[in-house]
C-alpha cells in the first residue's frame, strides 16, 4: 500500500480514518513471479484480489446504505477461505488452518446479516403478488425479520471494530505477499482436478430423491470446485473458464434451493410463536411458495449437474 500497515489506516474503534484510503492508497500489484503452471503464484494473485475487495467494500458495509457492499465483502472472504482450502497441499497446514479459522469467524458475522438481507428481499417481493388483505400481516413478518437483521448487524459491526478484525486484515495482506509455502510443488490443474473429483463423487452419491442436506452438500462441493477452477483459469484457459461458468449456473440453481429451504425454516419458526391468525395464514402462503421454489430447483438441478460434469471432465482430465 502507501507504506503504512493496514491497522494504521483505522482509528481506535476500527473505523476507517478515511474510506478513500482503503481504495486510493492500495499498492499497485504486479504479476506474481514463477512458473505459470505452479499453484503458488496463482494463489498469491487471488489472495491479493480478495484483499483488495475486502478493503474496497469495508466502508460500504459499515455504512449499510447498500446491501451489495456487504454481499461483495462476504464473497471476498468466502473466496479467500476457499482458495486457501484448495491450496492446503502446498501450504503450511497450521498457518493455513489458523487463517481459515479467522476468516470463518468473520464470514459468520457477515453471513448472519447477509442471510437476512436475502430473506427480506424475497419476502418483500411477495407483496406484489399477495392480496391487499395480507399486507398488514406481511408487514409484521417483515418487521420481525428486520429486527433480527438489526441485531445481527450490531454484532457484525462489533466484530469489524475489534482488534481481531484489524489483525486479520494484516494477516491477509502478508499472506498475499508471502504465503507460508511448505515446499511442495503442485500445478493449479492438479489442485482443481482434485476438487472436481470430490464433487463428482458427491454427485454420483445422490439418489433419485436427494434430501435438502444432500443437495446443500453438493452445492458446497460445487462451490469449492468452482473456486479451484478460478484459481486455474489463467493457466488452463478456455476449458477452465467453461467449467467455472457451468459451476456458477449450478450455484444459482442449488443456491435458490437452499435460500428456499432457509426461508421455509424461518417462516415455520415464526408461525410457532405467533397467535395472530392472519399472520399465520400469510406465513403459510409464503411457505407454500418456498416449496414451489424448491421443486423448480430440483427439476433443473439434474441437467445443470450433467453439464457441469461434462465441462469438468474436459477441463481436468
Amino acid at each position: 500500500m502507501d507504506g503504512r500497515r493496514v491497522v494504521d489506516r483505522f482509528d481506535v474503534d476500527g473505523e476507517p480514518q478515511d474510506p478513500g484510503l482503503l481504495v486510493v492508497g492500495r499498492r499497485k500489484r504486479g504479476k506474481a513471479p514463477g512458473d505459470k503452471r505452479s499453484a503458488l503464484p496463482h494463489l498469491q494473485t487471488m489472495i491479493r484480489r480478495q484483499y483488495d475487495e475486502i478493503l474496497a467494500h469495508d466502508p460500504g458495509t459499515r455504512l449499510g446504505s447498500d446491501p451489495e457492499s456487504l454481499h461483495k465483502l462476504r464473497v471476498a472472504v468466502r473466496r479467500l477461505r476457499a482458495f486457501l482450502r484448495v491450496s492446503r497441499p502446498i501450504l503450511d497446514r497450521e498457518w493455513t488452518d489458523e487463517l481459515r479459522a479467522e476468516l470463518k469467524w468473520l464470514g459468520r458475522a457477515l453471513g448472519a446479516v447477509r442471510d437476512r438481507d436475502v430473506l427480506l428481499i424475497h419476502i418483500r417481493a411477495q407483496a406484489e403478488t399477495l392480496p391487499s388483505s395480507d399486507t398488514a400481516a406481511l408487514g409484521l413478518i417483515v418487521e420481525g425479520f428486520e429486527r433480527e437483521r438489526e441485531a445481527a448487524r450490531a454484532e457484525m459491526l462489533e466484530a469489524m471494530s475489534s482488534p481481531r478484525y484489524l489483525e486479520l486484515l494484516g494477516r491477509i495482506e502478508i499472506a498475499g505477499e508471502a504465503p507460508r509455502w511448505n515446499g511442495v510443488r503442485r500445478s493449479v490443474r492438479k489442485l482443481a482436478g482434485g476438487e472436481f473429483r470430490k464433487l463428482e463423487r458427491a454427485i454420483k452419491a445422490l439418489g433419485a430423491e436427494p434430501s435438502d442436506a444432500e443437495l446443500h452438500g453438493v452445492r458446497i462441493r460445487g462451490k469449492r470446485a468452482r473456486y479451484a477452477g478460478e484459481l486455474a483459469e489463467a493457466s488452463v484457459g478456455k476449458k477452465a473458464r467453461r467449467f467455472v461458468a457451468r459451476a456458477k449456473r449450478v450455484q444459482d440453481v442449488l443456491g435458490d434451493h437452499q435460500d428456499a429451504v432457509v426461508a421455509d425454516e424461518r417462516l415455520r419458526e415464526l408461525v410457532l410463536f405467533q397467535s395472530n391468525p392472519q399472520l399465520a395464514l400469510v406465513a403459510g402462503r409464503l411457505i407454500e411458495r418456498q416449496r414451489e421454489r424448491m421443486l423448480r430447483a430440483r427439476a433443473e438441478a439434474p441437467r445443470t449437474l450433467r453439464q457441469l460434469r461434462r465441462a469438468g471432465r474436459k477441463a481436468w482430465r
